[in-house]
């Protein structure tokens, strides 16, 4: 079972949040949820689960498990966490990765 906890910027990595893989928990900075949609939020802690399943980095196994994610979740009806999880793609990888592992030209939803 993952944890979720609120931590500061350092051991956040200097990013908005960290995922620790060994001990399952996903150390959110809290200042950067405040005031974040729950599809929001749900769709980061995916997005920090999948550097654990995926890979460590951004790249193309990221972006795979991502996709993965994205159509469960649109499966059982979370079309904008779908469409979150695909903006994080979009955003954090080169556009011809996006386009191979979505198979869509455009990001649909952009924050």
């Amino acid at each position: 079972m993952w944890v979720i906890k609120l931590a500061d910027r350092n051991l956040c990595r200097g990013e908005s949040a960290y995922c620790d893989s060994k001990v399952k928990t996903i150390y959110v900075h809290e200042s950067d949820f405040m005031g974040m949609k729950f599809e929001g939020i749900y769709a980061f802690v995916i997005h920090e689960i999948c550097h654990d399943v995926g890979a460590a980095r951004h790249g193309l196994g990221w972006a795979k498990r991502m996709e993965k994610a994205a159509r469960r979740v649109e499966s059982l009806g979370q079309n904008e966490i779908a469409n979150q999880l695909r903006n994080h793609i979009y955003a954090y990888c080169e556009i011809d990765i996006f386009r191979s592992v979505t198979g869509l030209e455009i990001c649909p939803y952009q924050t």
